[in-house]
C-alpha cells in the first residue's frame, strides 16, 4: 500500500519536483546545488583535466563539446556492467569518452571510434596513445555513415553502441545502427534534450529536429526497451529485445 502520507504524483521523476523536495527546508537553487554536490561526492566526478592528467585540447573555442563528467559517469558505469566484446562510438571528440570506456571494457575488447574532423582526430589518437589505451580502442576518422555501410556489408556486430555524433541525422543513424547492435545489446544516445532546443515544438535548429525525430522513431519500436535519463542534456537507453 501506498504511504498515505506521500502524495502520489505520476508525472514526478525531477528530485527537485514538489514531491520529493518537500521535506528540504532550503530555497530551490540550494537544492538543486546539494543534489549536485552529493552525487559528486558520490561518484566522484572530476572533470577531464582532472582525470586524465595532461590531456590534450583542440582550440578553445572547441573545448566545450565532451561529455559532462555525470552522464559520461553513468555510461562509463553501463559498459562496466554490460562488459561488451566490441564497442562502437559515433563522434569521438578528442578522445575523453573513449579513454573513459577503456577504462571499464574487459580484456581483450575493442573500441571503435569513428570521427569526422583530421583535427579531432589526431588529438584523440595522441590522446589513447597517452594514456595506454592503444590496445582496446581504435579511431577511425571517416565519414561515420560510409564506414556504417561497410560495416553492415561486412556483417559486423556490437555489444554497445555510443551515439554523439551529428544531431540532425540522428534518426538515419538509428536505423543503420540497429543492423549493428546485437540483441541484448545497449544504444546509448547523447544530448537527446540539445540544450532545450528538442523540447521546444517545433524544434529550432537542424540539429534538434533530427533528436526529435529519432525520439519519435524510438517511441515506436517495441522491440527496445528504452529509459530516458534526465541528467545534463538528456541521455536515451535503448536495450535490444
Amino acid at each position: 500500500m501506498d504511504n498515505p502520507a506521500i502524495p502520489r504524483d505520476d508525472t514526478a521523476f525531477s528530485p527537485t519536483h514538489r514531491v520529493y523536495a518537500r521535506l528540504f527546508n532550503g530555497s530551490e537553487p540550494e537544492l538543486a546545488a546539494r543534489i549536485s554536490a552529493l552525487a559528486a561526492g558520490m561518484t566522484p566526478l572530476k572533470e577531464p583535466d582532472e582525470k586524465f592528467k595532461g590531456l590534450e585540447w583542440p582550440p578553445d573555442e572547441y573545448r566545450g563539446l565532451h561529455s559532462p563528467p555525470l552522464p559520461l559517469a553513468i555510461i562509463q558505469f553501463l559498459v562496466r556492467l554490460s562488459r561488451p566484446k566490441r564497442m562502437l562510438e559515433i563522434g569521438t571528440f578528442v578522445g575523453i569518452s573513449a579513454c573513459s570506456f577503456a577504462e571499464v571494457l574487459p580484456p581483450g575488447a575493442k573500441l571503435i571510434s569513428l570521427e569526422k574532423f583530421d583535427l579531432f582526430a589526431g588529438i584523440a589518437r595522441r590522446n589513447v596513445e597517452r594514456f595506454g589505451w592503444t590496445s582496446k580502442v581504435d579511431v577511425i576518422c571517416c565519414d561515420a555513415f560510409e564506414w556504417l555501410a561497410g560495416a553492415v556489408k561486412r556483417e559486423e556486430r556490437f555489444d554497445v553502441i555510443f551515439l554523439d555524433g551529428n544531431k540532425d541525422r540522428y534518426d538515419e543513424y538509428f536505423f543503420v545502427l540497429d543492423k549493428l547492435l546485437d540483441p541484448g545489446g545497449l544504444l546509448i544516445v547523447d544530448d537527446v534534450f540539445f540544450i532545450g532546443d528538442a523540447l521546444n515544438d517545433p524544434p529550432v535548429t537542424d540539429k534538434a529536429q533530427g533528436v526529435r525525430r529519432l525520439l519519435e522513431v524510438a517511441a515506436k519500436r517495441e522491440d527496445y526497451d528504452k529509459v530516458l535519463v534526465p541528467v545534463c542534456d538528456g541521455t536515451l537507453l535503448m536495450y535490444k529485445r
